[in-house]
């Protein structure tokens, strides 16, 4: 069985059946297209929980038999070179006595294990808002121009169309370009009355911005955000032509021809963070502080009275710090990434209750950094709806 992806669709079909007791909920740090050592790195973490989860799920009532089933899969999966070759940043496994399920992470993530009445799925649901964020990425060149469709996980290029090049595009007679030019150097300023050359190769690429943004409009969906690659001076062009109406004003400098799709995705999921995704979440800390000010009794921050908030299905949004940026990962770069963070096993079980019930009473579940909290040392907090 390979893992699938996380989606809205997804987590919906793994909720719509409730787990049987036990349930086991493992998330796994791995390294993408690992080859040894890391593999083996990797097999001895999921060993480990692996080991430490049936010891738990034999203390449950007939745990016995799913005990043995589960070590018996997961020592399959352990074993599978081609499993290990074809990872993500993070590995979510759930697995009950009638369903086991396997979904990447596009976070780092730390080792967890729980073994509960329930999937502890907190971070996930927080993540589900920010991985519906699928977004294009425009390679603004006026040769080899490229739409990507882009969403946590990949960039992958769209076949719309677009013109190759701006000589293919416009017809360009460029023979009679030259004759223009050689006419110029001989001492005629005017090129039979169109303006200076400079002002002929601009009007070409304003042309053929406008040709590609026709293309855009019509093959897009544009609610989704559009990010721009290219050098700054056809970039800026480009904006002046552009009827898109999500636009990202900052763009990621470079010539992109041909590009190598690893290098684009990370630097163009950077900029969807930033640009995209922190700005909702700076939306939502302000509504938490602003009614914090002036309408306390519609905020919380006590885990007991989420609790009961959730319960009776008053909260509107909940606020996990469930990301740390760290350089403490598997990596090796040793680059600062931020990294899927847990409550404290004391707290865990509850938060992951309290988490469940906002989502299925529709509320919105908020995953943040630990330092965006709008409570300083938070690792949980609500806005009521009454």
């Amino acid at each position: 069985m390979n893992p699938k992806r996380l989606s809205l669709n997804a987590v919906k079909s793994l909720l719509m059946h409730p787990p049987q007791s036990p349930a086991v909920t493992i998330y796994l740090p791995t390294h993408r297209r690992a080859s040894p050592p890391k593999i083996s790195a990797d097999e001895v973490r999921l060993k480990n929980l692996k080991n430490e989860a049936v010891k738990i799920i034999r203390t449950f009532d007939e745990g016995k038999k799913f005990a043995d089933g589960f070590n018996s899969q997961l020592d399959q999966l352990i074993e599978s070179l081609p499993f290990w070759e074809h990872q993500d940043k993070g590995l979510l496994i759930c697995a009950c006595p009638n369903l086991f399920q396997m979904f990447y992470l596009p976070l780092d993530t730390k080792e967890y294990l729980a073994v509960d009445k329930m999937f502890h799925l907190a971070p996930v649901l927080g993540l589900l808002g920010d991985l519906q964020n699928r977004y294009y990425v425009l390679a603004i060149s006026q040769h080899e121009p490229a739409l990507f469709g882009g969403d946590y996980y990949s960039l992958r290029r769209l076949d719309v169309g677009l013109p190759q090049s701006l000589r293919q595009a416009l017809q360009i007679d460029e023979p009679d370009r030259i004759s223009e030019q050689q006419h110029s150097a001989r001492g005629h300023n005017g090129y039979n009355g169109r303006g200076g050359d400079k002002d002929i190769a601009q009007d070409e690429r304003l042309r053929f911005w406008r040709l590609i943004d026709r293309k855009c409009l019509k093959y897009t969906e544009r609610d989704r955000p559009l990010l721009l690659v290219g050098i700054a001076s056809e970039v800026a062009e480009y904006l002046e032509q552009t009827r898109y109406p999500s636009v990202i004003k900052n763009h990621i400098e470079g010539s992109w021809s041909n590009p190598n799709l690893s290098e684009l995705f990370l630097q163009a999921i950077a900029m969807i963070k930033q640009e995209v995704v922190a700005s909702r979440h700076t939306s939502i800390v302000n509504e938490f502080k602003k009614l914090r000010g002036s309408m306390p009794e519609l905020t919380a921050n006590n885990l007991i009275d989420i609790m009961t908030a959730a319960e009776q299905g008053r909260v509107d949004k909940l606020l996990l710090a469930g990301i740390r940026v760290t350089a403490d990962t598997v990596r090796e770069d040793r680059r600062p990434a931020e990294v899927i963070n847990f409550p404290p096993q004391e707290t865990a079980e509850i938060v992951n209750r309290v988490a469940l019930k906002v989502w299925s009473s529709r509320g919105k579940i908020v995953l943040l950094k630990t330092n965006q909290m709008p409570v300083k040392g938070a690792g949980i907090l609500a806005v009521l709806r009454y």
